[in-house]
């Protein structure tokens, strides 16, 4: 497939692993890039200092340790190495399993640095592919149990992984990563869900970012209820004070927000 190939040639398929869960919190002390040379992934990857240190229930996750990272150049004071393993200005798009993480503790890394280009480049959602996102595109229908999470899609799928290949370390989940978006283009191409043309890039983004349908509500007092059993009332309420349904806001969900949308434009229709 000629276009096939040259799109996977063009993304970097990369991980961070950092000192907290919360993206606002975190430090990045891993750094991970993938690229494909045709045939495989080639990775490399970097340790990173923190100024704060690594707590232990954040080295329980990704197992390094405080040792690891001691007397390391922070992100901050190795920016340009950082620069060359993203590719920052020469990739086409950047990939990673549940984005939105990685887009924000590089966005902050980089502002932090003062190196606001690339902060803005990492914040630009046309410039990345979720493959936790692009797997609930494509996946849901043929797998009634699917999880989205990486190691569950690894086992889940049988993905050509090496099965000494560890878990939660940057270099291994963007080696699990590369291959499963790898896969996932050409589960897309499979069911004709995209086609092999020169713009598949930009339908495979199409894809991942599309609204998908929710059908009941996720959290509050109405949690597990279907959109259209709410209360219009309780909408105008939501659409004031919740962040899910406010465009810019951390906790914005265009998912729900396009869902409400649909509903309430399905009442005023009627």
């Amino acid at each position: 497939m000629q276009y096939r190939d040259s799109f996977l040639r063009s993304v970097v398929v990369i991980d961070t692993e950092t000192t907290n869960m919360y993206p606002d919190k975190a430090e990045i002390v891993e750094l991970a890039a993938a690229r494909y040379d045709g045939n495989n992934w080639d990775v490399v990857s970097r340790l990173f200092g923190a100024a704060d240190g690594i707590p232990p229930e954040a080295s329980a996750k990704n197992h390094i340790s405080r040792h690891m990272i001691e007397g390391l150049p922070t992100f901050i004071d190795a920016v340009d190495p950082a620069k060359s393993m993203l590719g920052v200005n020469q990739a086409k798009m950047w990939v990673a399993h549940n984005s939105d993480y990685d887009q924000t503790v590089l966005d902050r890394a980089f502002t932090a640095a003062g190196d606001h280009g690339s902060a803005t480049l990492m914040h630009m959602r046309d410039m990345w592919i979720c493959t936790y996102r692009l797997s609930q595109q494509l996946l849901d229908i043929s797998f009634d149990d699917m999880q989205y999470n990486l190691s569950y899609l690894r086992y889940k799928l049988d993905l050509p992984v090496d099965d000494a290949l560890g878990a939660h370390r940057a270099a291994a989940d963007t080696v699990v990563c590369a291959v499963l978006f790898e896969f996932l283009v050409d589960y897309a191409l499979a069911t004709d869900a995209v086609t092999d043309g020169p713009d598949l890039a930009e339908q495979i983004w199409a894809l991942c970012w599309r609204p998908r349908p929710i059908t009941k509500w996720p959290f509050g007092k109405n949690k597990g209820k279907l959109l259209s059993e709410i209360p219009t009332d309780y909408y105008m309420w939501a659409l004031d004070n919740m962040d899910a349904l406010k465009e810019g806001s951390a906790g914005f969900s265009p998912d729900l927000a396009a869902s409400v949308a649909a509903e309430l434009e399905k009442r005023l229709a009627t």
